[in-house]
Parts: C-alpha cells; structure tokens; sequence
C-alpha cells in the first residue's frame, strides 16, 4: 500500500500575511523616502519585521546559515570606515536590517512553503510594476521631480529583472513552458523599458534571452557554472573600465543603443574614482552619503557635483574595499555551491543562475548594492533545496 503524506502542515493565515508584510516593508518604494508619515512607517515596519524574524528564525534553526554569516561579514565590512568618516551611517544600517530580514524570512519560509514564499516574491513585485507603470503614464516627467514610485527610471531595472527571473523560475519547478503571468509580467516589463527607454534595461533583457536560448535544453546543463561566469564578468569589467576596449565600437553603441563608450560620462567618473578609491583599496572609506563620492560635471558644463561609481566593483572599493568586493562575491558563490551538486537543483535554479549573471555583466555600468531586489536572487538559489513541503511517499507492509 502507498500512502502519502505531506512533508509539512499547511501555512496557516497568521504566517502568510506576516511574509506578505516583511516584503511590503522590505521593498520600501522610493517615492515613499519623499513623503516623512509614509517612510516613518515603513522605517518601523521594517524595524519590527526584522525583530519578529530574527526571533523566529533561531527559535528554528540552531544556528545561522553561511548565506547569512557572509551576508553579515559583508555588511560589517564597510561599517566602522563608515562610522568614523560621518558616512551614510544611517542609510547603511537601514539597508543592513533589510537585507538580514529577507535573508532569514526567506531561509525560514523555504522550510514552511517554499512554492508560497516563491508566489509572494512574485506577486509582491508584479504589484510594484504595475504600480510604477501607471504612473509612468500619468505622470511622464514623475510624480515627485523625476521619482516615480520605484525612483529614478534607471532603477527600474532591477525591479523588472529580478521578477521576470523568479516568475520563470516558478514555471520552471512547476514543468510550465510559460505561464500566463510571466507573459503578463514580460509584456508590462517590455512597455516600461520602451517607454521610459532604460539602455541597461534593454542590454539586460536582451542577455536575458540570450542566455535563455542557449540553456533552453537541460543536457547543457555543465554550462550552468556561476563560478566560471562571474570570473567571466569581472575580467570583462577590467577591460572595459580600466583598459577601455569599447573605445573601437563606439559605431555600435551609437546606432543601437544611441550611448557613445562613453556610457553617458560613466568613462569620466570612473577616471576621476581611480584616485580616491585606490589611496585606501585594501578597507575603504566607508559609505558616503547616497554613495556620492566622485566629483564630475554634467555635460562637461556647469557646477561640480559628487556622484556615485556607476560601476558596482568601483562603489564597493570606496565602501569597504578589498574585503568588501570578496564578501559580496562570496554571496553568489556560496548560493551556487548549496545546489551544484545536485543537477536537479541546478536545472530548476537556471533562471536565477542567468539572472544573477546578467546582473554581474550590468555591474559594469551601474551599482545595485543599495537596493535588495539582486540579493533576492542569490537568496532564492541558495534555499531551492531545503524545502519540506514536497510529496514524500512511504510503503507499508499490510496484511490482508
């Protein structure tokens, strides 16, 4: 006789609208910085939520993950250089106490469900976009200056990738070609990055797919290798911020992208962040307020101005240094090395491996350390395996 059992009860309502809320507070829209009540709010929910979660996950787990041990040594790299050079102390902690929070919801709803934590993921950025979509619309110049609700429109990007890859990661686990919801959200993505005309966005959708054509059959699995892509990716980012090699397809760049390989000026700040960066390469300085440490002129004219890297190797340096960067990497790689042995894992996980990729080839022009929308991804891969909430299926001797 087979009798089957589920591997665990089901969430009860407590616990789903609990995860609905850390994620609400975790993905704080930018325009409610812009507004004090709304960011007072958030600000505290975010605070409660990372105590309910800090109680819960070790009244569940004996002790912390690697996930999360490397996700802290990363945060503590840059806080004492932040601390005594008057950084952005306080941004860092709020980022800090969010990225902990999601790592230990996520850890602990993978144990419960991980299907529903998936769909929540997913739900709660199809919700984002949309949101920021219509506004887009409404308001074309912004709602607040040029803020609309995720911010900026070159921070949409993150956004928009990071949900494609979960949702098509849903339809992964579940054998589903495509489901009518990743078309849903591809389409709504396509619309934003046309309309608001996000380059990165489009070089990111278009490696997106790429990759997706390439690992589109599950014998080619052995290319699925984040450690060597990453490698790839940072080699790429020496020749192209130091060496400069795009400096011969500035024709290309041109007439597809309508940039120049001077990335919008990004060639200027990166010549004018040498300096500072490397007097102090091995600890930092510590996180500058909203990450602007580059003086620069817009245009060449006007009033010098700090400004961020505009390169994720380049702000990590200033932040915290060599210790910095290797901590960040070690997230991925320690993400990866939970499922690369187990191939089954690792065809389940492909959309998140390719998004994590990409996100390291958009590293080169732009920073998404100080959003959690990338760390979701490495999150997500790292806990493919430890859920409990699958079928196991038991035999019993019965005698007639």
């Amino acid at each position: 006789m087979v009798t089957v059992k589920k591997g665990i009860a089901k969430l009860n309502l407590e616990k789903r609208i609990l995860l609905y809320l850390i994620l609400i507070f975790a993905f704080e829209p930018k325009l409610f910085v812009k507004i004090d009540f709304l960011n007072y709010i958030y600000i505290g929910g975010i605070v409660l939520s990372f105590i309910i979660t800090l109680i819960k996950y070790f009244s569940k787990f004996n002790k912390p993950s690697k996930l999360l041990i490397i996700l802290v040594i990363y945060r503590l790299s840059f806080f004492i250089q932040t601390l005594t050079s008057h950084g952005d102390i306080t941004m860092w902690g709020y980022m800090s106490i969010v990225l902990v929070t999601l790592c230990m919801a996520i850890e602990i709803y993978a144990k419960y469900d991980f299907n529903f934590l998936l769909s929540s993921l997913i739900n709660i950025l199809t919700a984002i976009t949309v949101i920021n979509l219509l506004i887009v619309f409404v308001y074309p110049n912004g709602l607040i200056g040029d803020i609309y609700f995720i911010g900026i429109r070159t921070r949409f990007t993150e956004v928009i990738l990071v949900n494609m890859v979960l949702s098509l990661t849903y339809d992964k686990i579940h054998n589903v070609k495509i489901s009518k919801k990743s078309l849903f959200i591809i389409a709504v993505s396509i619309v934003t990055i046309l309309k608001c005309w996000i380059a990165t966005a489009l070089l990111g959708m278009v490696l997106v797919f790429l990759l997706v054509l390439l690992f589109l059959k599950d014998r080619h699995i052995k290319l699925l290798n984040i450690y060597f892509a990453i490698i790839i990716c940072l080699v790429l980012n020496v020749l192209i911020v130091h060496l400069r090699i795009l400096d011969s397809l500035d024709w290309f760049f041109t007439g597809i992208f309508g940039k120049t390989t001077s990335l919008s000026g990004r060639t200027e700040i990166w010549d004018n962040a040498f300096g500072i960066i490397f007097s102090k390469p091995i600890f930092g300085h510590g996180m500058a307020v909203d990450g602007n440490f580059i003086p620069w002129v817009w245009g060449g004219i006007g009033e010098v101005k700090l400004w961020q890297a505009h390169n994720q190797w380049l702000q990590l340096l200033y932040d915290g240094g060599i210790v910095c960067v290797i901590s960040f990497i070690a997230i991925a790689f320690i993400s990866y090395s939970q499922i690369k042995c187990n191939k089954q894992a690792v065809a389940k996980s492909k959309f998140l491996i390719i998004g994590i990729i990409v996100f390291y080839f958009m590293m080169i022009v732009e920073i998404y350390s100080y959003t959690p929308y990338f760390f979701v991804l490495p999150f997500v891969m790292s806990n493919m395996l430890k859920s409990k909430n699958n079928l196991k299926v038991t035999y019993n001797e019965v005698k007639k």
